[in-house]
C-alpha cells in the first residue's frame, strides 16, 4: 500500500498531490476503439478525485481509448479499455484504475492500480516518510537497496523495454513479521516503505500484510522512473487476471 504525505501522514497510499473537483477545461483527445482514425471531440472535464489540488488534470472514468496526459512529464500517451479511470494527472505522477476498483480503497491498500512516478529515490528506513540520501537515486542502485532490506521480499530482476526504455521488473512483498512502521491511527500495525518521491513527484509508496507490488524501475532524464502496479491479495478490482491486463496497458505506454 502506499502513504500519501504532505506535512504529515494522510492515509494510506502513495499520491500525496492528489486532487479532485475542477481541474480545468483542456481535456486531452482520445481516439476511438470503434473509430480509431477518429479523435473524440474536444469537451471541459472536472477531476473527481476527492482531494482537491487544482492542477490536478485527472479525467476520471474515461472510454475505451488512447490518451495523452496534460501535466504528467514526460508526456505520456496510454490506451485502455472501457470503464479504467484517471485520478492523477499531475507534473510528478499518474493514476490508473482498472473497472470494480474505487479511489477510496486506493490509500487503504484494497483496491488494484497503476501508479506511474517520474522521480523517485529509496525512503529512510526511521519511518519519516524522507528520501534517503546516501542512496544514488538510479535504478541499478535502488534494486540493490531493495533486495538489502531486510524487511522487504523481492523477487529476481526481469528485463524488460517500456516505451523503448530499458530496465528490470520486481514484484515486492513484505516478510511476515517484518513491517518496521506502524500508523495507530490508520490502523496499521505493521508496513514497510520501499519507495518515495522526490520533486516532481510527491508520494511514499509502502507494502502492507495484505498488498503485493510489481514494480518497473528505469531511469529516465537522470531520474529513476517508477510504475508501481498494486495487487491486493484477494482481489480488488472486477478484473478476474488483474497481473495479465496491468501488463497488457503498461507495455502500451510511450512516452
Amino acid at each position: 500500500m502506499s502513504l500519501r504525505q504532505r506535512d504529515k501522514w494522510i492515509g494510506l497510499v502513495l499520491i500525496v498531490a492528489l486532487a479532485g473537483a475542477a481541474c480545468g477545461t483542456d481535456a486531452p483527445m482520445a481516439e476511438s476503439k470503434d473509430s480509431p482514425s477518429t479523435p473524440r471531440s474536444e469537451s471541459p472535464v472536472s477531476c473527481p478525485n476527492p482531494e482537491f489540488i487544482p492542477e490536478n488534470k485527472c479525467l476520471g472514468e474515461i472510454g475505451a481509448g488512447t490518451y495523452t496526459t496534460q501535466q504528467f512529464h514526460p508526456t505520456l500517451t496510454y490506451t485502455v479499455p472501457e470503464g479504467w479511470s484517471n485520478y492523477e494527472d499531475l507534473p510528478g505522477q499518474f493514476l490508473l484504475l482498472p473497472p470494480g476498483a474505487d479511489i477510496s480503497g486506493v490509500d487503504p491498500g484494497t483496491s488494484d492500480y497503476i501508479g506511474v512516478y517520474a522521480s523517485t529515490a529509496a525512503p529512510r528506513q526511521d519511518c519519516s516518510g524522507r528520501p534517503d540520501r546516501s542512496v544514488p537515486a538510479s535504478a541499478a542502485d535502488y534494486l540493490a537497496w531493495l533486495r538489502a532490506n531486510p524487511a522487504l521480499h523481492v523477487s529476481a530482476a526481469e528485463p524488460i523495454t517500456i516505451a523503448a526504455h530499458e530496465g528490470n521488473t520486481v514484484e515486492v512483498s513484505l516478510r511476515p513479521g517484518k513491517g518496521p512502521c506502524s500508523d495507530p491511527a490508520a490502523g496499521l500495525d505493521s508496513f514497510a516503505e520501499f519507495a518515495i518521491g522526490v520533486p516532481p513527484s510527491e508520494f511514499s509508496a509502502s507494502v502492507i500484510p495484505t498488498l503485493d507490488y510489481r514494480l518497473d524501475v528505469f531511469d529516465l532524464e537522470d531520474r529513476m522512473f517508477l510504475i508501481l502496479v498494486a495487487e491486493p491479495r484477494g482481489g480488488g478490482s472486477g478484473e478476474e487476471d488483474w497481473a495479465s491486463t496491468a501488463q497488457r496497458v503498461v507495455g502500451d505506454f510511450s512516452f
